[in-house]
């Protein structure tokens, strides 16, 4: 695992916190007023892992491979993958804010 890799999502976390928040009853990641994305089961706990328990993304990344057995490698593409969204959902909220 690249140590490199987790600084830069930890950093991220911290710089969008105040974006982000978690609706458990479905599953939804709200970005500021009105983006929204549903996650799966997996990737709304690693995401509240992230945001809510404020675990730090390589722990994160052990505690789903100790409790599903999943690969790692697998985990982190995931990881990877909820990250490029999240961004996403942010720039296209900070645009809506511009206009």
């Amino acid at each position: 695992m690249n140590p490199e890799f987790f600084r830069e999502i930890d950093k991220f976390v911290n710089s969008t916190s105040g974006n982000i928040n978690l609706r458990h009853d479905d599953s939804l990641v709200i970005v500021g007023s009105d983006r929204v994305q549903r996650l799966d089961r997996t990737g709304f706990e690693i995401v509240k892992s992230l945001y809510e328990e404020k675990t730090g993304s390589e722990k994160t990344v052990e505690r789903i491979h100790s409790k599903y057995g999943t690969e790692k490698n697998i985990i982190v593409k995931d990881l990877s993958e909820i990250v490029k969204s999240l961004t996403s959902l942010i720039e296209n909220e900070k645009k809506k804010t511009f206009l």
